[in-house]
């Protein structure tokens, strides 16, 4: 990981995930529904997907697909 972070990314995710590894039991622990049960269902609902829309969304996002991307420690302060 380290060659492709710096040190302070690996910090930074090192935090984020243990956040939300704490979160997740803490909710779990107290039996907290992060959803509403009708929201859920609406996400149940949506796992049917329309061929024709995927292979649009994917076309669209091949088309703005940037040629390159820059290296982490280049957006590092």
């Amino acid at each position: 990981m380290r060659e492709h972070f710096a040190e302070a990314e690996v910090v930074e995710l090192t935090l984020m995930i243990g956040f939300f590894n704490m979160f997740n039991r803490f909710m779990d622990a107290l039996q907290i529904p992060i959803e509403a049960e009708g929201e859920v269902n609406k996400i149940r609902r949506s796992v049917r997907l329309d061929p024709g829309k995927v292979k649009g969304h994917l076309e669209g996002t091949l088309a703005a697909w940037p040629e390159g991307f820059p290296e982490p420690d280049a957006l590092a302060p």
